[in-house]
């Protein structure tokens, strides 16, 4: 039986990628891949979780001296971020 319902393949992967819930998931792990690329082993040792919701991302830092510094220099660092990310945009950064 031959059914008529035929997609190319990038077009339901493009479909299964844009539910909220998936979108949010595969943009957590983008940008975890471009933190710890970015940055020395210091800051990937001391990183707990990322945590990103719609386009703001949270990063948590468990050395207060390691999150001041972050905090220092947030605007570079999301200037970083998003010429690394390709599709998704980061608009507010924090550090916890």
């Amino acid at each position: 039986m031959k059914r008529n319902n035929d997609q190319p393949i990038s077009e339901v992967l493009k479909a299964f990628s844009e539910q909220i819930a998936f979108k949010d998931k595969l943009a957590m792990k983008k940008i975890e891949t471009v933190w710890l690329q970015l940055y020395s082993s210091l800051v990937k040792d001391h990183t707990t979780k990322i945590y990103v919701k719609q386009n703001k991302v949270s990063i948590y830092i468990n050395s207060s001296v390691l999150k001041k510094e972050l905090l220092l220099n947030k605007n570079k660092i999301l200037d970083q971020m998003n010429a690394n990310l390709k599709e998704f945009v980061i608009e507010e950064l924090e550090f916890r």
